[in-house]
């Protein structure tokens, strides 16, 4: 159990997997360990009963009976549990050792009956390791979601890895001591119901997870058949792949058996040695992989995993081809025919496989294990009984007492079906992306109605179900009420505009003067609510990308999102990718920049500003899908968002999500979203992060610190007002108070003001006003600070004239509201403003 733990902390397995981690990888270590010792058992009895012109006899044979087998299996698991099937398997495979070890002892010595006793222990081989293989990938699928499953599948089968390593060596000892081969068999069933311990341990730690592993009656085909394959594109590719995967085992196995006789033959190098030293390296290769593949996995994604094997397939054989055929040369040929045999075992072993598994996810949980049986199982053993007949027919009509012909021919043959494998894989990997696009829409639509999406709520959005009739202020109410009526008619918005750029309407009949000089109000008057109309009023149609990445510099994050949304409508075809590629660079860094400061300011207790934290986080998210969407397809990226936002999604499901954003992704975004948007606490991911990103935590008050001094144009003055409150309550610092008291937003100046004591303060007038402001509009925090800051001004009557410079004259802006509160307190309104932050 230490060496467990030892190596849990070498692969980095988090915390929460390390106990799923330890029972799966014992269950694959006494799994793996009978497996290889029926394995040597029965192919020494093969070996030693049949020739290798032989071997397609029995592997349709065995495909045969695995068919059946596997039928049988497939038959116990619609009507009982995971766990369950897989004891009843664990027993069977018990029982048929035991019977195979009895028969071999009597009958082996039978000149007559030996060589069927040989074929019958062979042909239970293949179908056991496959049932095994399914039942024991169907309990990861449940105990991993997708995240997991691409960086552990491999890892926890690394212990059917070592026990085979363990079986082989130890093999030889147990034949010298106990006297027989045969004796192994014996060992492999008694080695088998040692799984029972990890399996008892899974059932009683994870039977939550493992409850609803039984399958759906009539909610799928059950049987393979024409209509099942017609149904669904995705799953007609899978079988498709398996077929040439399937084909790639013992077509590769059977020149590789030819290339050792034909190898011991041309060397005088016995056959043991030639198998043993090359096994040796296959299996340091298999683990060696296992062990990397979930970097692999998760670093290069299902695109390169499911290409890898037929890639090299295809590259070997065609070298050997080359290498018999045109170069007559026999050391070059074998030597393809063995680095296609090491590929085959240690790339299918260490990546191809979990790969494949993780293409089963998108299937719902009571589906999966039913397809995959008849894919994995059912149609893995029609596909070596095709195979077998395939290799009597090639052997046939090249004889293979010509090895290096016959080798050569094979590969020819290997070669174009590998190259026809890597055609289906691609088109497999096209509707991977589509089918995971389908099963997040369906999670979508069936999403429950009181989880709505989190909500990114822009300054100048509506506020659902405001009460505009209840304030006691009747004129702010009615100019109100028109400024609404003016922005809700498009053929008055220049007009609008021209409230807060009088100069703006003089050019209103020269459309390229026009244009010019609402650019230049743009930049000279930083007032929110004007850029707001201005972005509005030019539109898609005049906003190009030149002109796009302008006006971004100045703007701030709700304008940016404003941006984003107008530019979106209009023809893309001048996007420049590599510079919204940036774009999304620096909002990624925004996000876990947002994401760090919620975990160290989490000590504070601050609900005010955890949740304006969120907010903003959720805002920053939002400008990243809105920039992803001009760089790919908008549906697919929408379907991401949506799920990813959503309150009450399932952590699998999100994952999902960002399977298909993996998916999406170019290499450049795809090392920085990714762990970024990856569903886990922030300290879960920290580790990830820090490999992409420059992430660093800080104490309370120096993180709070970093908010104020944080740029304008990327963060929310309401957050920078909390901040600057709980900064001064831990520090009393009033060098921070004095700077922020000159400030040039209002709501930071007037709250440093009033926590240095200089002044009274807006006065009860104003807060009074305030309060009924805030409540009849239901304005949140961020509303508050963008009215304080462009849409409202306050004076002492006694002292100065309404100081109007933020929101022009009331001349130039009839929906200017002077609430003359008293001769100390007063205030002017836009209304105008007002009516853009709730319409």
């Amino acid at each position: 159990m230490k060496g467990l733990k030892a190596l849990s902390r070498f692969i980095a397995v988090k915390p929460e997997e390390k106990q799923a981690f330890r029972q799966l990888f014992l269950l694959s270590l006494f799994t793996g360990i009978s497996i290889s010792f029926y394995f040597v058992a029965v192919n020494t009895f093969l070996i030693q009963k049949t020739s290798v012109s032989n071997l397609p006899y029995a592997y349709i044979i065995s495909g045969t009976v695995g068919f059946f087998l596997i039928k049988l299996y497939q038959h116990r698991q619609k009507h009982t549990s995971i766990i369950r099937s897989y004891c009843e398997s664990i027993g069977s495979f018990s029982v048929v050792c035991i019977l195979i070890y009895f028969a071999f002892v009597r009958y082996s010595s039978n000149p007559a009956l030996g060589v069927y006793v040989a074929y019958l222990g062979f042909l239970f081989n293949m179908p056991f390791t496959i049932i095994f293989s399914l039942g024991f990938f169907a309990i990861c699928a449940r105990m991993f979601n997708l995240a997991q499953s691409k960086r552990l599948l491999a890892l926890v089968g690394t212990g059917e890895i070592v026990a085979s390593i363990l079986a082989y060596l130890i093999a030889p000892g147990i034949i010298r001591i106990t006297g027989a081969t045969v004796n192994l068999l014996l060992i492999s069933g008694i080695c088998i119901l040692f799984t029972f311990i990890p399996l008892f341990f899974i059932n009683k730690h994870s039977r939550e997870k493992l409850n609803d592993a039984m399958a759906v009656s009539g909610s799928i085909p059950k049987k393979i058949n024409i209509a099942f394959f017609l149904r669904d594109n995705f799953y007609l590719l899978i079988a498709a792949a398996t077929v040439f995967s399937v084909a790639a085992i013992y077509f590769v196995d059977y020149a590789y058996l030819v290339s050792v006789r034909f190898m011991a033959a041309e060397t005088s190098i016995e056959i043991a040695a030639i198998v043993s030293v090359f096994f040796t390296i296959v299996k340091t290769g298999e683990l060696t992989f296992s062990i990397l593949s979930g970097s692999v996995l998760s670093s290069k994604g299902i695109r390169f995993c499911i290409l890898l094997l037929p890639l090299i397939l295809s590259g070997c054989f065609l070298m050997a081809f080359f290498s018999g055929f045109v170069l007559q040369n026999s050391i070059f040929l074998v030597a393809f025919i063995f680095l296609a045999k090491w590929s085959e075992r240690v790339i299918r072993k260490g990546i191809s496989t979990p790969a494949t598994k993780v293409l089963y996810q998108v299937t719902s949980r009571s589906e999966r294990m039913q397809i995959e049986a008849n894919i994995e199982g059912l149609l893995n053993q029609v596909s070596t009984v095709l195979t077998g007949v395939l290799l009597i027919v090639f052997s046939r009509l090249f004889s293979s007492k010509d090895p290096m012909l016959f080798l050569s021919v094979i590969a020819g043959i290997c070669f174009v079906a590998f190259v026809t494998w890597l055609v289906i894989s691609l088109k497999l990997y096209d509707s991977y992306k589509k089918k995971i696009k389908e099963y997040l829409n369906q999670l979508k639509y069936n999403a429950k109605a009181d989880s709505p999406a989190y909500s990114v709520k822009h300054h100048y959005e509506p506020v659902a179900d405001a009460d505009l009739t209840s304030t006691a202020y009747p004129l702010m109410q009615e100019v109100i009420g028109n400024a609404i009526k003016l922005i809700n008619e498009s053929s008055l918005s220049l007009r609008t505009i021209s409230f807060y750029n009088p100069s703006i309407i003089h050019a209103a009949d020269d459309s390229e003067m026009l244009h010019r000089k609402l650019i230049n109000a743009y930049f000279v008057n930083e007032n929110f609510f004007s850029r707001l109309c201005i972005i509005r009023f030019l539109g898609s149609s005049a906003i190009n990308l030149r002109l796009f990445k302008e006006l971004w510099k100045i703007s701030d994050l709700e304008l940016k999102l404003e941006l984003i949304s107008v530019y979106s409508k209009g023809d893309r075809a001048d996007a420049d990718v590599f510079y919204f590629e940036s774009l999304c660079e620096d909002f990624a860094r925004e996000l876990v920049w947002v994401m760090s400061t919620e975990y160290d300011l989490a000590g504070l207790n601050n609900q005010s500003l955890t949740y304006e934290l969120k907010l903003h986080e959720a805002k920053i998210s939002a400008v990243l899908f809105a920039l992803l969407k001009l760089i790919y397809e908008p549906a697919s990226i929408q379907v991401i968002a949506d799920i990813m936002g959503r309150e009450g999604q399932s952590a699998e499901n999100q994952f999902f999500a960002l399977e298909l954003l993996d998916n999406i992704l170019s290499n450049r975004l795809k090392i920085l979203l990714v762990p970024a948007f990856e569903p886990l606490a922030f300290d879960q991911k920290i580790d990830n992060l820090r490999k992409v990103f420059s992430v660093y935590t800080l104490g309370s008050a120096r993180r709070l610190k970093d908010i104020l001094m944080k740029d304008y144009k990327l963060i929310n003055p309401a957050i920078k007002e909390l901040a600057l409150i709980n900064y001064y309550a831990l520090t009393a610092d009033n060098k921070i108070l004095d700077a922020f008291s000159h400030n040039k937003l209002k709501n930071l100046n007037l709250r440093a003001t009033e926590l240095m004591n200089t002044e009274k303060g807006h006065g009860a007038g104003k807060n009074k006003m305030f309060d009924e402001l805030i409540g009849s509009y239901q304005l949140n925090k961020a509303q508050v600070a963008c009215l304080y800051n462009w849409g409202l001004n306050w004076y002492l009557a006694k002292k100065s004239r309404p100081n109007t410079a933020g929101i022009n004259k009331k001349e130039s802006n009839p929906y200017l509201i002077n609430m003359n509160l008293g001769t100390e307190d007063n205030v002017i309104i836009d209304g105008l403003a007002m009516a853009l932050l709730i319409s």
